[in-house]
């Protein structure tokens, strides 16, 4: 995830009406064009009463954190999502004229609802202009994956998500159980590539993720995990900061019986991708995921309190100690699996647990790796 990094804002003063603008009853509209289709004029009325058009598949935390003239702009992107506009222009009068209002509305748009990439412009850059003209001015930006084919990507992504959690097993009928069926399914589905290397910008993570299966950034593990999540019925959304690296990530909140927590399936699927079970970034408290990601500072005051943790409830094993019977489990989990994540009770001391790991590489007949975070160690061959 690279952050929105660069705000540049242009004047640009145009002294003739701009043809077409569109006007409502003598009232400017929110105007919205893209290439090949024709231009349309909302009235603002119909902007601040918008609804999205999938909307079990849309969440709406962060919506309720914003100021009016942000929600225009919030929902104004909403509209242009849906209705596959790249080019948004809104009245002056119903924006604002600080590029921050901007970045913050489409930040947030973005992280409530998986059909707008963090990333939607090839470099992180996000340019307003303003437009003046007999009409009056109007306050307008772009969005380029908003195009028709990026457009339908996102229509067979939500497509192939609806088809998943129809066919949720049965006996899923918890929060807690179908979350943790769709964090696995992420985790082990999608590969993970780093932006530097090869990821290309111009692209939909979650079609990516969802129908070609290709390796993707974490914004499209966090986007994925969010489309499922609320076509679940699980209320969540995407939290945009730094990892431990001061590099950008992006993690889910979601709302599991009642109590938010913080899931991370990037890097659960590269622990999986590792060899072990992901279960090391999932239902984390807040000062788990402090521990090394930092939100940005437009969520830090917004961010609900996720004072527990569910990571441990992912263990395979519960083990008191070094003894036989917990090495025993965990080596026929090993023997069926080829992998085992156990959690020890807190007043296991560290020798204790390294004694465990010898007896289980023993007990296995094969030496182990393991790899611990968060309360949970997995053993591997």
């Amino acid at each position: 995830m690279k952050r929105l990094c660069c705000l540049i804002f242009c004047a640009v003063f145009i002294i003739t009406a701009f043809s077409g603008c569109g006007f409502l009853n003598g009232e400017q509209g929110f105007r919205f064009s893209s290439v090949g289709k024709d231009a349309v004029s909302v009235t603002a009325e119909e902007i601040l009463s918008y609804t999205p058009s999938r909307p079990d598949a849309v969440g709406d935390y962060l919506k309720g954190k914003l100021t009016e003239s942000e929600l225009y702009i919030y929902n104004a992107v909403s509209y242009a999502v849906d209705n596959g506009y790249t080019d948004i222009s809104i009245p002056s009068q119903y924006g604002s004229s600080a590029p921050e209002s901007y970045t913050k509305a489409i930040t947030f748009y973005s992280c409530d609802s998986p059909f707008l990439e963090h990333n939607y412009t090839h470099d992180g850059t996000f340019r307003l202009s303003e437009n003046t003209s007999a009409a009056g001015s109007t306050y307008s930006f772009t969005l380029p994956r908003n195009s028709t084919i990026f457009t339908n990507e996102k229509k067979l992504a939500y497509e192939k998500a609806k088809e998943l959690v129809d066919n949720l097993p049965s006996t899923l009928t918890t929060d807690k159980q179908k979350t943790e069926y769709l964090y696995d399914y992420v985790c082990k589905n999608i590969s993970y590539v780093e932006a530097v290397n090869s990821y290309r910008y111009d692209t939909v993570p979650i079609y990516d993720a969802l129908i070609e299966g290709k390796e993707t950034i974490c914004d499209g593990f966090a986007d994925t995990l969010m489309l499922l999540l609320n076509l679940a019925g699980i209320d969540c959304f995407a939290v945009e900061g730094v990892n431990e690296k001061n590099a950008g990530h992006v993690v889910i909140c979601a709302k599991i019986d009642g109590q938010y927590f913080y899931l991370d399936p990037t890097n659960d699927s590269n622990i999986y991708q590792n060899g072990f079970k992901p279960g090391f970034y999932y239902a984390l408290s807040d000062s788990q995921l402090s521990a090394y990601f930092k939100a940005e500072e437009d969520f830090s005051s917004l961010l609900p309190s996720c004072p527990v943790s569910r990571t441990k409830e992912k263990a395979d094993v519960i083990a008191a100690g070094d003894d036989e019977a917990s090495v025993n489990n965990a080596k026929s989990i090993l023997l069926r699996d080829g992998a085992v994540n156990v959690c020890f009770a807190d007043n296991v001391s560290d020798s204790d647990k390294q004694s465990f790991g010898r007896k289980l590489a023993t007990a296995y007949g094969s030496s182990l790796l393991n790899t611990s975070a968060n309360g949970i160690t997995g053993y591997t061959k």
